[in-house]
């Protein structure tokens, strides 16, 4: 399955850990478009949840964080793309 994201989104999907998958994740710089194994779009996005989980809040889990908006962004994206 491919995801189109901005080119700052890809950016920031680059930094994220997607091992888990076990299969390529492509990203493609020319297109600003992810590809994931259709088999895997689902933990593609909790993948993408548990970055927010991690990092996209402050410390006491109170106020999400403008790297988490910019999360949030993505995932609502990705999510609209199924």
């Amino acid at each position: 399955m491919t995801f189109t994201f901005s080119k700052d989104q890809v950016d920031i999907l680059k930094k994220i850990d997607f091992s888990e998958i076990a299969e390529p994740v492509v990203f493609d710089d020319n297109q600003t478009s992810v590809t994931v194994p259709d088999s895997k779009a689902g933990l593609f996005l909790t993948l993408i949840s548990d970055e927010i989980d991690m990092h996209g809040f402050s410390a006491d889990q109170n106020e999400v964080l403008p790297y988490g908006r910019k999360l949030y962004a993505i995932y609502d994206s990705a999510y609209d793309q199924i």
